[in-house]
């Protein structure tokens, strides 16, 4: 996004985020699965917070993050509703050597027992986190890749609550690996890396130092075949396929500020006081393939193809240290994914996005933009969907419309180069999706 998983150029690590919502049906949906088999017909949306009277639905489910949040979805070994794209309820759980915590009711509660899913402890928890992976983590007292280093930075594999009770909820990640690892060498120095906060209510604040990550050496957002650029995103896994051919308007709004975006250091474009920070190779250097160290908040929807499965990202971005990024993007992902991206401040013409830029320590901002419109703008203008051939190519989207897709996950917050202390404060999300008449 960026260029992420963002993407990451762009958006995000990604290339799975997948996302939920169950509760009770409407027997509203739109009649599209002519070519659909039995099984690939999207069941139709829960409706707990239909307006009878207005005719909308509310696509998020407990606004108010009420319920807790999920382990992170590339544990589940097994879902309840589709297990190729890790949708539903995870059943069981892969074996990663330690435990797996769901975040329940302000309690840690152990989830890699398929029996305690089985029982209702995940099932109406719709939040979780989207975070990067720290595959080439190098233990720097032995010279190793320890079997652990892919899951140290996980934040429900070693959350720490910190309050509970009517007024807050807040729990957080420290990283002390050294002490944990060599605890008669290393005196134990907990650093936060990420934390969460919450009134259960409906404000959330996500504070997350990337500096005190167990790992950060991404320089860019193409080139991390040993580590991910940071992110910390918050996630809602759409339990059920919502058809997007039902609606005639989706309004999405976000009341939120940043409340800090303070950079530690120059890297990767300057010396950093870390051991495993050098500076990126000269070469890479000098033919520009080093990000700037920037901070972006943002967010994106993920909408599949009923059929082929495949899937594009769409979004907003709310802030960022490098003005450039809010310009209008349509590129690719590091898997191949689509990933389209305009600015708070204005959109354009065909899809209008109110709201305005934010400033560090500012008042709430209110973006509000019609997904429709977005999506239209998408396949119309960016896909080409009227086109049967694109650059000499055969168009993969030729013909394209909201009826073949659904809307597969969500996810919000930062996606960072280098070192950075920052923190979000969420006022109000929500995603009205008005029938068609």
């Amino acid at each position: 996004m960026k260029k992420f998983k963002l993407l990451m150029l762009i958006l995000i690590n990604v290339g799975g985020m997948i996302i939920s919502c169950t509760g009770p049906k409407t027997n509203k949906q739109t009649d599209n699965s002519e070519n659909l088999s039995e099984d690939l017909i999207p069941p139709a949306i829960s409706d707990t917070s239909v307006s009878a009277d207005l005719g909308w639905v509310q696509l998020f489910q407990d606004i108010n993050f009420e319920k807790g949040f999920h382990s992170d979805y590339i544990y589940g070994e097994t879902y309840s509703v589709e297990t190729a794209m890790k949708k539903g309820n995870a059943l069981t759980y892969i074996d990663i050597g330690t435990d797996i915590y769901c975040i329940k009711d302000g309690f840690k509660t152990v989830c890699n027992n398929s029996d305690l899913t089985a029982n209702g402890v995940t099932e109406d928890i719709y939040w979780e986190w989207g975070e990067g992976d720290h595959q080439g983590f190098i233990d720097l007292e032995t010279g190793n890749i320890p079997e652990s280093g892919f899951h140290e930075n996980r934040f429900n594999l070693f959350p720490v609550i910190i309050k509970n009770d009517e007024n807050e909820f807040s729990y957080a990640h420290y990283n002390d690996y050294y002490h944990e690892k060599y605890p008669f060498k290393f005196p134990s120095d907990p650093k936060m890396v990420k934390k969460v906060t919450t009134n259960r209510k409906g404000t959330i604040k996500l504070e997350y130092n990337t500096f005190n990550e167990i790992s950060n050496k991404a320089y860019n957002y193409s080139d991390f075949t040993t580590d991910t650029w940071p992110h910390f995103l918050l996630c809602q896994n759409f339990k059920e396929w919502i058809d997007l051919g039902q609606f005639s308007k989706i309004e999405w709004e976000v009341t939120s500020r940043v409340t800090k975006a303070d950079k530690i250091n120059k890297w990767p474009q300057g010396p950093s006081e870390r051991a495993d920070q050098p500076m990126p190779p000269e070469d890479k250097i000098n033919s520009g393939q080093v990000a700037p160290s920037n901070a972006c908040y943002q967010s994106f929807f993920l909408a599949r193809h009923k059929i082929n499965k495949s899937a594009f990202f769409f979004g907003v971005m709310f802030y960022c240290t490098e003005p450039a990024y809010y310009n209008e993007i349509y590129s690719h992902d590091q898997h191949g994914q689509i990933f389209f991206r305009v600015g708070i401040n204005g959109g354009n013409k065909y899809i209008p996005v109110e709201g305005r830029k934010m400033r560090i320590g500012g008042e709430f901002t209110t973006m509000k933009v019609d997904l429709i419109e977005m999506l239209n703008y998408i396949f119309i203008y960016k896909m080409q969907r009227d086109e049967e051939i694109v650059d000499g190519q055969p168009n993969p989207y030729y013909g394209a419309k909201l009826e073949d897709y659904y809307l597969d996950g969500f996810n919000l917050g930062w996606e960072n180069i280098g070192n950075w202390d920052c923190e979000i404060e969420l006022e109000k999300i929500s995603a009205k999706a008005y029938y068609k008449e």
